[in-house]
């Protein structure tokens, strides 16, 4: 199974650092308090790598469904309907490329930045193509479309705040960070 496993950290005057792709760093006293951190994170990152997924599939099924929307009319309906389809086709491979990324270089030098780097890079590319696809279909008047593609929006910009907020809290407060308490915070951000 795919999965993200961090292990990198500094060592500097007794203290063990993380410092995490989203900006922030956190400082343990002990090694086993900073390896139980990274098991929490890596935890949380592999999930958000499996909801980010599955965000992507629904946003490339959207696409696929809208698909034959991107005919034309006349030449410059036809070049303004190709740019957005190539778009949509280009944003779509940056966001497999993003996935990839994330997985095969958590384990580099870096893998704590680039993990979070590029699960934001897959989730910016999907919101590019929901909204090309919105733009689509409110030309369209697609009342249906709108509503589901609004609700992939929502889940995109909530994985980006789940995201960037892991791990903002205050850790001399002994808060479990497991991924169901990431996601109540975040939620209420």
């Amino acid at each position: 199974m795919k999965k993200i496993v961090l292990k990198q950290f500094t060592h500097q005057e007794g203290k063990y650092r993380v410092h995490l792709g989203n900006g922030t760093t956190h400082s343990f006293s002990s090694k086993r308090k900073l390896v139980a951190f990274l098991n929490q994170t890596n935890k949380f990152l592999t999930t958000q790598l499996f909801e980010v997924h599955g965000i992507y599939m629904a946003v490339w099924q959207e696409y696929q469904r809208s698909w034959f929307y991107f005919g034309w009319e006349d030449n410059k309906q036809y070049t303004l309907h190709y740019l957005d389809q190539r778009k949509c086709e280009e944003s779509l491979q940056g966001c497999e490329q993003a996935f990839v990324m994330a997985w095969k270089r958590h384990d580099w030098a870096n893998g704590t930045h680039s993990a979070f780097m590029h699960m934001e890079v897959a989730i910016d590319c999907c919101k590019e193509v929901v909204g090309i696809l919105l733009h689509l279909h409110r030309k369209r008047s697609s009342t249906v479309e709108i509503y589901r593609l609004n609700a992939l929006l929502k889940q995109l910009v909530l994985a980006s705040s789940t995201l960037s907020a892991y791990g903002q809290l205050d850790l001399t407060h002994n808060i479990s960070y497991s991924v169901a308490n990431t996601k109540l915070l975040s939620a209420k951000l």
